[in-house]
């Protein structure tokens, strides 16, 4: 794997499960410190504190992060124009 990525932050939404899970999962890879994201705790077939502790178990960075994706573009937004 190359090194664009390396030490770079991913939020990646609903990544409790299904397709989010794998890409949070396939950025680690790629070195990138993941913020794992659902709306809310518990999602029903996984969640986003699950995925980040299954990331950190194997070596990688991750926390999670639980908010809607609505309040983190607009979060992102805020950032860009400081």
């Amino acid at each position: 794997m190359g090194d664009r990525l390396k030490n770079r932050v991913a939020i990646v939404t609903s990544s409790g499960q299904g397709i989010g899970k794998a890409i949070a999962v396939a950025l680690t890879k790629e070195d990138s410190k993941i913020v794992t994201n659902n709306r809310r705790p518990c999602t029903s077939g996984g969640d986003a504190e699950t995925t980040a502790q299954q990331i950190t178990d194997t070596g990688g960075q991750a926390i999670p992060f639980l908010v809607m994706p609505l309040i983190l573009r607009k979060l992102a937004n805020w950032y860009r124009r400081r």
